[in-house]
């Protein structure tokens, strides 16, 4: 016949023991290392002075998938709720190709430019305002989140182009500077995380996010850009709760 447990078998199953679950920890700090996923495409269109012409360029970015953070502070309200405010940062970069067809130029050059743009930039800070529900089993939590996101954009997405005439060095024929151009967006997002228990307050979690707004972006003397802000975030990281 068995004994009573020992304090000691009595110590190590608290220990043990997960943690309660019927109300989420009154706050939680969440950071994250994120991966912007896939890549960004932007197509801008302007009209360049070419020895005294007006001749329309086209220009077609690929910005590839960038690093970037997501830090968010969460506030239990009642049971599984909770409201979370949260904000990001990515930076894409990435060359673009940019196509202008000419008039009839000296020195025998081409009639159509096709140049490589090496300097398009589009960083994206976003603000996320989330209500959040959360299932636990055990160590292991699973959340659903989804709200309102506030997107701050700037690009850079034209340089000066030039032309290298044999004999006679580097010619600049488009008059065009790096343009930096700004929209601040309103959009949504929502997302899903999973986190596991390795201590009493802290935790390490995945998060995926997908967020969507639409930012118009106004160079001066060129047509409005127009590009999906946003994207699916990919992150992993810590939380601590208090």
């Amino acid at each position: 016949m068995c004994g009573p447990p020992s304090w000691s078998a009595v110590l190590l199953a608290a220990a043990l023991a997960p943690p309660a679950t019927a109300q989420e920890p009154r706050l939680a700090l969440h950071f994250n290392a994120i991966v912007a996923v896939g890549d960004l495409q932007v197509s801008a269109r302007d009209s360049l002075t070419v020895l005294g012409r007006q001749v329309p360029v086209g220009a077609a970015y690929s910005l590839d998938p960038a690093p970037g953070f997501d830090v968010g502070l969460q506030a239990g309200i009642v049971g599984p709720l909770a409201l979370r405010a949260s904000m990001s940062r990515v930076v894409r970069k990435g060359a673009g190709r940019l196509t202008a067809q000419l008039p009839a130029l000296p020195f025998g050059l081409p009639s159509r430019i096709d140049a490589i743009l090496p300097d398009g930039r589009v960083a994206e800070t976003a603000g996320h305002l989330d209500a959040v529900l959360v299932a636990r089993l055990g160590r292991a939590g699973l959340s659903a989140f989804g709200g309102i996101t506030f997107f701050d954009l700037e690009a850079r997405l034209l340089d000066r182009v030039e032309l290298s005439v044999p004999g006679a060095g580097p010619i600049p024929v488009f008059g065009a500077p790096s343009l930096r151009v700004a929209d601040s967006p309103r959009g949504w997002n929502a997302g899903i995380g999973l986190d596991v228990t390795v201590l009493r307050a802290v935790a390490l979690g995945v998060q995926l996010r997908f967020a969507r707004a639409t930012a118009v972006l106004e160079p001066p003397n060129a047509d409005p850009i127009e590009l999906d802000a946003g994207g699916l975030h990919a992150g992993l990281g810590l939380r601590l709760r208090f």
